[in-house]
C-alpha cells in the first residue's frame, strides 16, 4: 500500500529527509558501538547521508521566500547542535571518544555560499557594486574563517 502511493507521487522532501534521518541513525550506531563488534559494513548506511542533506539543502534555498530566515533557521540549527554536543560530551562520556557530529554548519555554509553567490549575480546584473561585494565577502567568509568540522574525533580529554 505504501509502495503503491510513492510510484503514484514520487518521493517529496520530507519522505527523503526521513530516509536521511533513518540512514543517519544507522550510522551512528555503528560509531556509539563499534568497540562492542557492530560490524563496520553498518557504517555504510550513513555513506549518502551528507549528500541527502546537502541535495535537499539546495531545494529548501531554491524554494524559499525569506532567504535570511532559512540561513538563521541553519545557523540557529548549528548553534542547538553545538550545545546538544556539548551536553552529550559533559554527562555521557565514552572513554576518550569526542562526538562533534553537526550537519548544520556544512548546511549553513553551503547555502551561505549559494546566498553570497546569488547576490553577486545580482549585484554585477544591476550594476550594484557593493551588492556584489557583500556576495564575494559571504563566498570568502567561511574560507577564511576556516569552516566546520562534522566529524567524530577520537582525542583525550584533558
Amino acid at each position: 500500500m505504501l509502495l503503491e502511493g510513492i510510484k503514484k507521487r514520487g518521493l517529496t522532501s520530507f519522505d527523503i529527509k526521513i530516509l536521511g534521518i533513518t540512514l543517519m541513525f544507522i550510522d551512528h550506531i555503528h560509531e556509539m558501538f563499534s568497540a562492542a563488534g557492530v560490524p563496520t559494513w553498518v557504517d555504510m548506511f550513513g555513506r549518502p547521508v551528507a549528500t541527502i542533506f546537502m541535495f535537499l539543502s539546495v531545494e529548501g534555498f531554491t524554494h524559499t521566500h525569506n532567504k535570511k530566515r532559512y540561513l538563521l533557521r541553519l545557523l540557529i540549527g548549528f548553534w542547538m547542535m553545538g550545545i546538544g554536543n556539548f551536553v552529550v560530551g559533559h554527562f555521557f562520556s565514552v572513554g576518550n571518544l569526542v562526538l562533534i557530529n553537526n550537519i548544520f554548519g556544512d548546511l549553513f555554509i553551503g547555502v551561505l555560499t549559494m546566498y553570497g553567490i546569488q547576490m553577486l549575480a545580482d549585484g554585477f546584473k544591476n550594476h550594484q557594486l557593493s551588492k556584489a561585494s557583500f556576495g564575494f565577502f559571504l563566498i570568502m567568509l567561511p574560507l577564511v574563517l576556516g569552516g566546520t568540522s562534522s566529524h567524530i574525533h577520537a582525542g583525550k580529554n584533558g
